[in-house]
């Protein structure tokens, strides 16, 4: 079992934007009078659908109206609404730039002065138009500038404008599929910072079945760091995806009521009692890390037996190989696994092992290590997440103990089944003295009742 560190979040490459801002500049605006009042001013903004408004007074711009301006002034009661006019919410002395200036000049200035939008003039001064963050959006997804737009994700994200983000992710979705421009690493980026930090009600739009395709870790599982089951349920669908929210919360101690949810993961969403605390993902702006398991006990040397008897155990073989399915197609891991008549060295020997060194584990150690393996993708593979990872650990450990449902026997087996089941068995790390990288996972497991070994190896490369 060695530690290895996820992926960071790609790094999209800096793309200049040097064509100057008149080229996404809208011309001849919507402009409003300094005395207009606020209903007229909503009412202009929802009529042509824009968010900025420049203000006029005769023929000068004297200042701009946004919506957010609008938004801070909702609560006023009618009565005040009627005293208040576009120059009393605007803001004074709007900046202005010449038509000429390179777009990623016009976007460091926004940035710097904390605006929404400049005014455009004419380099001989005459005015031009205005330039709002949505022309900026227009303007990075059509030179598919992926610095642009990461930075535009971080500074919404900073702001809180979870509308805003929100925007940049569905626009990018639409021009990736309306026009090949591949702008899913900024989609991306964006349904990841809303999973994580916005308020449930934003979170919640983007744990749908589209979302989180080439995020770090799935959007369940994020949403899940930040969010209590019980702020997110009212805005979720009864969907697979607000089941998986809900056994992730579960694992971190909340309980939940899954009641009306589709039971996709088919077990208890809270951990029984014979579990193990089972270590959960903390997610970061542009990476997160993934705790492992505890490690006891010190390998020994161990002889290992001559001529195993290998046994068929086709059920076993295919739970582990679903339980690490993310390192093998996903990835360049491969698994091996071997049942035989006898103890856990005769399953080390028949996998091929020459020498190798064991230490005994307890079972709900070895059960936190598969749970953590099926959680994961390995070295290049897609993280899972612990919910599915540990549905995949019950469901090899269903295998061991032959509790997979059939004619006699219903899926989840019982508490009382799997404690004693997990009595029986004996759980054991070892290692072929090779050097440490990678991710590995090497377990072996013995069942002295019924005399039957079984034993995996699992790897994959950096």
């Amino acid at each position: 079992m060695i530690r290895c560190s996820e992926a960071r979040f790609f790094a999209p490459a800096s793309v200049r934007m040097s064509v100057p801002v008149e080229k996404f500049t809208t011309r001849n605006p919507v402009t409003a009078n300094a005395e207009a009042m606020i209903d007229e001013l909503r009412q202009l903004m929802v009529e042509h659908n824009i968010r900025h408004l420049p203000i006029v007074r005769g023929t000068s711009i004297v200042g701009v109206v946004s919506d957010r301006d609008l938004r801070v002034v909702a609560g006023l009661t009618l009565a005040e609404k009627m005293q208040v006019r576009a120059d009393d919410i605007m803001s004074v002395d709007p900046v202005m730039v010449a038509a000429s200036t390179p777009l990623d000049e016009v976007a460091r200035i926004m940035a710097d002065r904390k605006v929404g939008s400049v005014i455009v003039n004419e380099d001989s001064g005459g005015l031009m138009g205005i330039f709002t963050v949505s022309d900026a959006l227009d303007a990075l997804i059509a030179g598919v500038d992926l610095d642009g737009l990461v930075r535009l994700v971080d500074a919404r994200t900073t702001n809180r404008d979870w509308e805003g983000l929100d925007r940049v992710r569905r626009r990018c979705i639409a021009a990736t599929r309306e026009t090949g421009r591949q702008l899913w690493p900024a989609a991306t980026l964006a349904e990841y910072r809303l999973a994580l930090w916005a308020p449930p009600e934003w979170a919640a739009i983007v744990l749908d079945g589209e979302a989180g395709r080439f995020t770090i870790g799935p959007l369940s599982e994020v949403a899940a760091v930040h969010h209590t089951w019980a702020e997110l349920a009212p805005h979720l669908d009864p969907n697979p995806v607000a089941c998986f929210v809900a056994h992730e919360r579960a694992i971190r101690g909340e309980p939940v009521d899954t009641a009306g949810l589709p039971d996709v993961l088919d077990i208890p969403a809270e951990p029984r009692r014979w579990e193990p605390s089972y270590p959960v993902s903390v997610y970061a702006d542009t990476g997160a890390e993934h705790p492992e398991p505890p490690v006891t006990g010190t390998p020994a040397d161990v002889t290992l037996p001559s001529n195993p008897v290998v046994v068929d155990d086709p059920d076993t073989e295919l739970a582990v190989r679903q339980l690490f399915d993310a390192w093998t197609s996903q990835s360049t891991g491969r698994v091996e696994v071997v049942c035989v008549d006898g103890p856990a060295t005769a399953a080390l020997a028949a996998l091929g092992v020459a020498s190798a060194r064991m230490a005994e584990v307890p079972a709900t150690e070895a059960l936190a290590w598969l749970a953590w393996a099926g959680a994961s993708g390995g070295a290049h593979g897609r993280r899972r997440g612990m919910a599915s990872g540990r549905f995949s650990a019950w469901w090899l450990l269903g295998a061991l103990g032959d509790l997979h449902p059939d004619a006699d026997s219903d899926w989840p087996p019982t508490d009382d089944d799997l404690a004693e089941l997990l009595g029986e068995l004996r759980w054991y790390r070892w290692d072929a003295h090779e050097p440490p990288g990678g991710w590995r996972l090497q377990l072996a497991v013995e069942n002295a009742t019924e005399g039957v070994a079984w034993a995996i190896n699992a790897t994959d490369h950096l």
